[in-house]
Parts: C-alpha cells; structure tokens; sequence
C-alpha cells in the first residue's frame, strides 16, 4: 500500500484488492484507491472508494505534487483482457492522480518507463521542481539503480518524460527511495538513499530545468554500514532525519546534513 495527506484532513489510500464476481464475469485483482476523512479524535471515516487501475498494482509509492494531485509509482500487472496495453507487465509505471471536490480521479492512460524490462523492485519518487517528479527504480537483471524525470501537464493532467534513464550506480540495494526538494525549491537536486552491500549513501544529482537534463551526479556515504531498511524525511535547509534499522532489527533515527554536488 502507499498514501498520500490531502488537504481538509484527508488521506488517499491506494493497494490492489480482489474484485467481486459479477454475473458470468470473475473476481480479478484491480487497483483501487480509498479516500477516508480523518476526525479531529482520531476517527477515520471512508468517503469512497475509486478505480487506480484495471489490473494488480504492486510496490507502490506515491507522492503529492500539489495540494490536490499526486502520482503513484508502482509495477502493473495485466492479467485481463480489459488492459489497453500490448505489454503483460510494466514494471516501472506512473499513474497520475487528483482529489476533486469528494472525489479522486485518475488518468488511467499511466505512463511506462521501462516498457520491456522486467525484475524492476524497489523503487522511490521525488519532486524536484515544480510539476517535474524524479523516478528512481532498481533493474535486477543488470544490478542497477537508474533515475528518469518526467514532467505533469496540471491542466491536461498528462504525464511525459522528459529525461530518460540514467545509471546512477552499479549495485544490488536492500532498499532504494528519494527525498523531494533537498536543498529547497531554487535550487532543484535530486535526493537518492540506498543501501550498497555495507554501507548506506546518498546521491545527489542537479536538475537543468532549461537543458531537462541530470548533470553533477555524487555519491556520498551517511552511514558506514549495513541496513535492512530506511526512510527519510526532509526537514529542510539542507538537512534529513532518517529513521532507520540494522541487522538487529533496532529502530535507531538520525539528523544528516547534505549539500549539492560541487560543480567542477
């Protein structure tokens, strides 16, 4: 599953889920999406529950890009004959979405990175400048995490790339996943966390709105050693906390200082 907080305290939930039968037709795991009102006691109250998509979703992640519209990360499966896609499978998706009035709506027309590969597992987004989100995905047939940009159309409410691909590092993470908008909104970077066999490092990449182009990409290590999970949170002025566990399983929290990539 993955979320996202929307405005007028409310919570969109997205995951698959089996749908009933009906008629000669039969159940079929869809992606579906939750809207519920959270009370000021705690309460939580569903207001409805929307279509994501006609086939399974899986490794979801999902990221606000305005006060009401967000974009799901995920791998969809096609397992009916309802999919309009030629692919059985696009493992490095996006499917763009929107809170209007009570209700979420989404362009089902999602956009594939990686068409025809396939072992794409974890993966994480980020927003680096207005309406332009950073995708960053592990390939398990070739031990790579890559990043690709794409850019959100608000009023066609469309996605396109607009940087392809790019390796970023030569590994085989336990995790991977991106903080949005490190450094703050003037000056756009990129934010990766991975782990890599003993260490945990970061990288760093700056975004040419002009060019759309990744240039002074860096690794830098945060953490000598080995972690079975992580996740971040920017606090802001070039600073993160990162709740995070080692092979004990102990849950242990730190502030980290990043800057941008120097530029030679």
């Amino acid at each position: 599953m993955a979320m996202v907080i929307l405005p007028g305290s409310r919570v969109a939930v997205f995951f698959s889920e089996t749908k009933r039968a009906s008629g000669n037709a039969p159940g079929q795991l869809v992606g579906t999406a939750l809207l519920v009102q959270l009370g000021s006691e705690g309460s939580v109250t569903p207001i409805g529950t929307y279509d994501l998509c006609d086939d399974p979703v899986v490794l979801l992640e999902a990221l606000r890009v305005s006060p009401t519209s967000f974009v799901i990360a995920a791998r969809v499966a096609s397992v009916g004959t309802s999919s309009q896609h030629s692919s059985p499978q696009h493992e490095a998706s996006v499917i763009y979405g929107e809170m209007i009035g009570n209700t979420l709506v989404f362009n089902h027309k999602f956009l594939s990175l990686e068409p025809t590969a396939s072992q794409i597992g974890v993966r994480g987004l980020s927003l680096i400048a207005p309406n332009t989100v950073a995708y960053a995905y592990h390939v398990g047939t070739c031990n790579r995490i890559q990043m690709a940009v794409l850019e959100i159309d608000p009023m066609m409410r469309s996605m396109q790339l607009v940087s392809n691909s790019t390796v970023i590092h030569d590994s085989t993470p336990g995790y991977v996943s991106m903080l949005s908008v490190p450094f703050g909104p003037d000056d756009p970077h990129t934010l990766i966390y991975y782990g890599d066999q003993s260490m945990s490092k970061l990288n760093t990449c700056r975004w040419i709105q002009a060019k759309k182009q990744l240039v002074h990409c860096e690794d830098f290590t945060w953490l000598p050693k080995h972690l079975i999970s992580a996740s971040g949170a920017r606090l802001g002025a070039g600073r993160a906390l990162m709740v995070f566990a080692p092979e004990s399983g102990v849950p242990h929290y730190a502030v980290i200082n990043v800057k941008p990539p120097t530029e030679n």
